[in-house]
């Protein structure tokens, strides 16, 4: 018999004290197990990219519902803990909102058609701050509820004639915080 065959027998019959072992082992050792799986998880993927990624679209496809789901709660815990991710997504929902409702299809990247990185857009929103506003009250406006801000285009995207006109619009020289109520009450007014 070999030592690996004496190893797995070893393995089967002492199933308690190996589970334990390694329960310590992973424990004592976090840092390195966890090096040592990423490492071994890249190179499995890389041995077995083509039969991975069938395997992923096909449970997409069969479990379209519980992706999206899962997707959705990933994204509003993220939007709770991260303001530069809850920027980023609101941003590219405004200049995609403002984009299709003129009429246009999205083809530019929001980076590109705010002419700065989000990082930049987020400093470049600070710098625009009124002294109660930060990231925590930056949201929907609700009656009765706390004073919270929104990001306004100066000169409204319902302005825009043509597909170059609703990307100037959408630049982040013409967008600047604003208090949700008097953004709602302003409408596609200019102030």
């Amino acid at each position: 018999m070999s030592k690996k065959e004496r190893n797995k027998k070893y393995r089967e019959s002492h199933k308690e004290e190996t589970k334990e072992y390694k329960q310590k082992y992973n424990k004592l050792n976090k840092k390195e197990v966890a090096k040592y799986q990423k490492e071994y998880n890249k190179q499995y993927y890389k041995s077995n990219k083509i039969k991975i990624d069938k395997k992923n679209k096909t449970y997409r496809k069969e479990n379209i519902d519980k992706v999206r789901e899962t997707g959705r709660l990933y994204k509003k815990n993220r939007k709770s803990v991260d303001s530069l991710f809850k920027l980023s997504q609101n941003i590219k929902s405004l200049i995609l909102g403002s984009i299709k409702s003129s009429g246009f299809k999205k083809e530019t990247k929001t980076a590109k058609i705010l002419g700065c990185t989000i990082q930049e857009f987020k400093e470049y929103l600070e710098n625009q701050f009124e002294s109660w506003m930060n990231w925590n009250n930056y949201g929907v406006y609700k009656i009765n509820g706390k004073r919270t801000w929104q990001i306004d285009h100066l000169l409204p995207s319902a302005s825009a004639k043509t597909e170059e006109d609703i990307i100037k619009l959408n630049h982040h020289s013409n967008l600047k915080p604003l208090c949700s109520k008097e953004n709602l009450d302003k409408g596609n007014k200019l102030i």
